[in-house]
């Protein structure tokens, strides 16, 4: 069982490049084969025609929409102007409004300074309340006082008490 080496290929392939080929043809077959390549070079000079191609159609088709694109971008110029315009002015109108809005920030900061130090003049403010006992002949009040939780005065009550010895004269 001894297979072939690489080189008994190599070998085998050189002879058969070397050896002519030589195949035998029969002379009826070449002149049926030279009848079919005559017959085809006569279709092929038969049919030489020229095509006129009409591009009318064409042209008049690539005319028409150029115009459309024209009349396109004729609007599309039309409206970017007026976009433009448009934009001018919204952009005038907000600086005109941020200006009106800085004189105002800047007036309201000025008020607030001034109410600050009047707050603080009202804070420092010490008015003298003077307590003053009225207290009507035959008549009693009692007072009570309400205090907050951090017992601050916030009211005085008053009411009367009569006495009832009082109401027999």
């Amino acid at each position: 069982m001894a297979g072939k080496s690489y080189k008994d290929y190599l070998d085998e392939s050189r002879e058969k490049e070397k050896a002519p080929v030589a195949e035998e043809k029969n002379s009826k077959d070449n002149e049926v084969e030279l009848d079919e390549v005559e017959t085809w070079r006569e279709q092929r000079q038969e049919t030489p025609t020229m095509t006129v191609l009409d591009n009318t159609a064409i042209t008049e088709t690539l005319e028409e929409q150029r115009e459309e694109s024209r009349k396109v971008l004729e609007s599309i110029a039309e409206s970017n102007a007026t976009l433009v315009e448009t934009m001018q002015g919204i952009v005038e109108s907000n600086s005109e409004s941020n200006k009106a809005l800085l004189e105002a920030v800047a007036a309201l900061t000025d008020k607030i300074e001034l109410l600050e130090t009047k707050l603080e003049a009202i804070e420092n403010l010490e008015i003298p309340t003077p307590i003053v006992n009225l207290s009507m002949p035959n008549k009693r009040v009692e007072k009570k006082v309400h205090r907050d939780k951090k017992g601050v005065i916030t009211h005085i009550t008053e009411s009367e008490v009569f006495d009832e010895d009082d109401g027999d004269e």
